[in-house]
């Protein structure tokens, strides 16, 4: 597990009817090795705390990017 908190505020915007936008800031999406493209999944923990859970294993994806590059 990452020991690394990090706090980042960001704005809920309006999206396509029924839906919100969230912005990612770069530096933390830099920090985890977000990639676009990559597939997560928000899980609801609580009232207060939503969580952004990976589909795929990182390397996994980092390999694929890596192919597609080529």
């Amino acid at each position: 597990m990452l020991d690394l908190i990090m706090g980042n505020q960001t704005t809920i915007l309006y999206g396509k009817p029924g839906q919100y936008k969230v912005a990612i800031p770069k530096a933390l999406a830099q920090a985890i090795e977000l990639r676009k493209g990559e597939k997560v999944e928000w899980i609801l923990e609580d009232w207060k705390n939503l969580k952004l859970k990976r589909l795929e294993k990182m390397n996994q994806s980092l390999e694929d990017e890596g192919r597609n590059s080529e």
